[in-house]
Formats: C-alpha cells, structure tokens, sequence
C-alpha cells in the first residue's frame, strides 16, 4: 500500500465528516500524524483542488470536487433519474421517508431521498455510509450478493454481536429469509426507534446494486404497516429494475401477496 496516498485518504475522510473547517494541529492528533505531515498533505490537496483553505482563520475544509466526481459516476449510472418518480409515489402511498442507496463494497450510502412530512420521522444525510448488516437496505442488496461477499459481513457481525445481540447464525437465516419473501427489515439495530423495509433493485444484468427502502420510527412500523409496506417496496423496487433494463428471469423472490402501490 503507498502510505502517502492511503494518508491523503484518510485526511479526506475526517474532514468530510467535519462540520466546520479543521486546523493543523486538531487534525495532526486525530490521525496521528505530524503536523509538518499534515501540512504537507493539505497542500497537495489544495494543489488538486480538494481542499481550500479560509484565508482568515487559516483552517481547512473539503472543496465539492469530491462531490462533482461521485457525481459523474452516478450520471453513468443513472439511477437517481430512474427511481425518482417511482420514490415519489411511494413517499405518497407510505407517508414516512424513503431511502434511495447504492451498495459500496461492504458498505450502504444513501444518494437519494424525500423525506416524511410526520413532525417524528427517521433522519439520514445523503452522502452517509453504513455497514451492510445495519440497516434495512443494506441486507435487501447483501442477501443477493456472492458468498465471499456475504462471508466478509458475518465477520463484521460476529464482531459487533455483543452489541447488537445478533449472531452469525442468526444473520445467515435472516438472509435466507429475505431471499424468499423479497424483502428486508429492521427495527433500530443500527439506530433506536428506527425501523425499515426494503427490497433490492437490479441492473440490465440482473445483478443487485441498489436498494429503495421506506424508513419510519419503529412505533410506526407495525406489523399491519409492515403488510402494507412490503409490496408497494417491492414494486417500486422492480419498477425501477426495469428503467434500468432488467428483465426479470423468474428466479427472483417472488412479491408478497398483500397491497398495492397507490397511484
């Protein structure tokens, strides 16, 4: 591994997870670094143009370079374009907030959302990266990944069991499950009070690499809105698949029974 860029790396990603412009010598103690170091390093980016510095206060923040290169990818993708109207009627049909996510190797990151007009809603930032095994879209894309995929993920979970009170055992059968019936669900193991169902969207290969999900407080999500939830996710899911060129096999988890997604 080439330590200055794994460095520069790592620079970026505390400093996107700042609220404000950092200093030299704050940002030298939370990696761990010189601050000669330091210095050295946000002057490159700044060369690059990743990195700006306030010329009053002397402090560094994060340009939107970043941004504008995650968003030339999405373009390529074009997904966001896709599921918009389908997250749109579902946010009418569901009245809670609804999650658009792209699966980042064993991570989750929302691209897209539109929030609930309920005063007590489920939060999230658009940008923000999640394990797989945490929340709702997550293990609605993992459950359709490789083994080795799936593999890795148990690992983070046998680590965070005594946290979570979920064992490995447990998340292979919950896999299973989501396999059958075609969606997933949690209720506040990432985050308390926060429930969700999701299912998984293909691209023209068939292959899962996003996720629509609607997202409540879990004393909304009872079990007669989970009955009510899951198709209309399950049939925006596919609707959107087919924008992108999926042409189901029949080998898909079949849709639950239940519901319909008002127009």
């Amino acid at each position: 591994m080439e330590k200055s860029v794994a460095k520069c790396l790592r620079l970026m990603e505390v400093l996107s997870r700042s609220d404000e412009p950092r200093g030299v010598t704050e940002l030298a103690l939370e990696i761990d670094l010189t601050k000669n170091n330091i210095h050295r390093l946000l002057e490159t980016l700044v060369a690059f143009g990743y990195v700006q510095q306030d010329e009053r206060t002397r402090r560094y923040e994060l340009t939107l370079k970043l941004w504008e290169l995650g968003a030339a990818v999405l373009a390529r993708r074009d997904i966001r374009e896709a599921a918009r109207p389908f997250m749109q009627e579902l946010a009418e049909a569901t009245q809670e907030s609804i999650h658009l996510s792209l699966l980042e190797g064993d991570h989750v990151v929302y691209i897209d959302k539109i929030e609930s007009d309920h005063p007590i809603r489920a939060y999230s930032r658009i940008g923000s990266r999640l394990p797989l095994y945490s929340v709702a879209s997550g293990k609605a894309m993992l459950a359709w990944q490789a083994a080795d995929a799936i593999q890795q993920t148990c690992r983070q979970v046998a680590l965070h069991a005594k946290r979570s009170g979920v064992t490995v055992k447990a998340f292979r059968a919950e896999l299973e499950v989501i396999r059958e019936r075609g969606y997933s669900l949690t209720r506040g193991e990432w985050r308390a009070g926060v429930g969700g169902v999701s299912a998984p969207i293909r691209n023209s290969r068939g292959a899962v690499f996003a996720a629509i999900a609607v997202s409540c407080p879990v004393e909304r999500l009872t079990g007669a809105a989970i009955r009510e939830f899951a198709p209309q996710v399950v049939q925006a899911a596919e609707a959107i698949s087919r924008q992108l060129g999926h042409r189901p096999t029949g080998q898909e988890a079949p849709a639950p029974k239940h519901g319909r997604l008002r127009r």
